[in-house]
């Protein structure tokens, strides 16, 4: 029999003890990163239970409730709403789109809580939100650096058509600049594309040296293989700014050799930290459990933050949250980080896809300020 998360329903409670923090897990269980979904709900009961045997809240154990956030951004929304409205939900642990974020962020409008748990673009933050993932500048530059010194100098951005790409691309376009390189193309896909052709002719008019690929997921994996039969494209070197295990799992045959990633945790952990908390995880759902990649890994880390938040504050209150959480230390299978601004500096490593693993190389410079 499988375990129970593999299949779980657009919003369901995976515990239920008494008097409860209930914590709104919205991940992608559906749509182009739904193949996340079983690691990252897995991840985060590891780090429930890991909360609970401390003690809570103040006694309070929490409790998970999975909700679907790989919907359109109004639909995901709608969901975590009606559950702060009806007093269902104390706090959101969100893994999916920054355009999901907005959105969630938005309708909450500082209700509750909202820790924000993966690589995304930067910017301002909303009331209640905290982010704990990679932003944009301490993934993207560093790791451009370190390609372009491999002498890629004619790179082609190619994303998906939302917030988190664009942000990254404009990004990408003056660090290129700065670095004597230069993006000769920069195209976007609407979700659901399936029709690759043209987007691959105006590619391989750009004659690249690289790509810089802000697809994610399924998304990502159709790309990948289409990719896979043009010789000419299949030659260059990939930057992939959304590539972690599970998804490489999808096109690990066909994959090149000469695709990367920058983020902050693999399967293969560079840390002790990190090799430890991967330990614990297939101690407790076995050797054949879905891949603690980078996305699950942050839902695991984001549930600590929130009880770490509150622990800190002495409650979950949106205002007292927002005061400690300057200065706190946070981080669980990472390197610990100081939050600043309710966010934190990550440290970023590069790894190679090979064999269908991402093999650390190195760790990449912290970006200039």
């Amino acid at each position: 029999m499988p375990p129970r998360f593999y299949s779980v329903p657009p919003s369901r409670t995976i515990t239920d003890p008494p008097n409860p923090v209930r914590v709104a897990l919205a991940i992608p269980l559906s749509g182009p990163l739904g193949l996340l979904g079983p690691a990252s709900l897995a991840a985060a009961e590891l780090a429930v239970e890991e909360v609970n045997a401390a003690g809570g809240l103040a006694g309070r154990p929490f409790a998970l409730t999975a909700v679907d956030a790989g919907d359109r951004p109004e639909r995901a929304s709608r969901r975590i709403f009606e559950l702060a409205l009806d007093h269902s939900i104390d706090a959101v642990v969100g893994m999916h789109t920054s355009a999901v974020r907005r959105a969630i962020s938005s309708r909450l409008a500082g209700r509750l809580p909202y820790v924000y748990t993966p690589p995304h673009e930067g910017g301002g933050h909303a009331a209640g939100l905290f982010t704990i993932g990679a932003c944009a500048t301490d993934q993207l530059a560093p790791a451009l650096a370190w390609l372009v010194r491999q002498r890629l100098r004619r790179w082609a951005l190619i994303g998906n058509d939302y917030i988190w790409p664009r942000r990254v691309n404009a990004l990408a376009r003056r660090e290129l600049a700065a670095l004597g390189a230069s993006a000769r193309a920069e195209i976007y896909l609407r979700f659901g594309e399936r029709r690759l052709g043209h987007y691959l002719r105006l590619l391989r008019a750009t004659h690249p040296d690289a790509l810089l690929i802000t697809l994610i997921g399924q998304e990502l994996v159709r790309f990948e293989r289409a990719l896979a039969a043009e010789a000419d494209l299949a030659r260059a070197v990939q930057l992939c700014l959304a590539l972690d295990e599970n998804v490489l799992l999808g096109f690990a045959d066909a994959v090149p050799d000469k695709v990367f990633s920058a983020m902050e945790y693999f399967a293969a952990p560079p840390t002790e930290a990190g090799r430890e908390l991967a330990r614990r995880y297939h101690a407790r759902f076995g050797p054949d459990a879905p891949v603690l990649g980078i996305y699950a890994q942050s839902c695991y880390e984001g549930v600590h933050t929130l009880a770490a938040l509150a622990d800190r504050a002495r409650t979950l209150e949106v205002k007292a949250l927002q005061r400690a959480s300057e200065g706190a230390w946070v981080g669980v299978g990472r390197e610990p980080r100081m939050m600043r601004g309710r966010a934190v500096a990550a440290r970023v490593y590069l790894a190679h896809a090979h064999e269908g693993k991402l093999e650390v190389l190195t760790a990449l410079p912290a970006p200039r300020p």
